[in-house]
């Protein structure tokens, strides 16, 4: 499967996958492959505008190794401990993941509101602009797409799917 080799994930995950989007009505099977379905579209924009991707340099939250950053717009509410999302990351490849969370300054989730070193937070907030309320999830890994693979499995661990 094309798909399979552009995800780097094997043909047998693919399918699983494809499986799961087609119960939930986000994809259809056609002739040429897989289309999103009307709801899919919707659900795939919706998500978009939710969500700010950017490369982020090594850094003390992603222990010195590059990331793949993604903010999430009001979505601090949603984590517990970040335990989850870092082993939803580190199932699809990356090395771990972290999550902040922006309150008055930027805090560790799942901590005891431990805050985000003064250097760190700088070239977070400089580069995503986080609003009170949302959260970033650093995944990290010295392969790119390892890193960004683990940033869509955190963030769609937060969003329940």
């Amino acid at each position: 499967l094309e798909l399979s080799g552009m995800l780097g994930i094997g043909e047998g995950s693919t399918r699983t996958i494809i499986a799961q989007l087609q119960e939930k009505n986000l994809v259809e099977i056609v002739k040429k492959g897989c289309v999103l379905t009307e709801k899919g579209g919707k659900e795939f924009v919706a998500l978009c505008e939710r969500i700010d991707v950017k490369q982020v340099g090594p850094n003390r939250a992603s222990f010195n190794e590059p990331a793949c950053g993604m903010l999430l717009k009001k979505a601090g509410m949603k984590i517990l401990n970040a335990l989850r999302e870092r082993d939803a990351a580190v199932r699809q490849g990356a090395t771990g993941a972290t999550v902040l969370l922006k309150e008055k300054k930027l805090v560790y989730a799942g901590t005891e509101k431990h805050v985000v070193d003064e250097e760190t937070a700088q070239a977070i907030e400089e580069a995503f602009s986080p609003e009170e309320g949302d959260a970033i999830v650093l995944a990290y890994s010295r392969e790119k797409p390892f890193a960004e693979r683990g940033a869509w499995a955190a963030v769609l661990e937060i969003e329940g799917e």
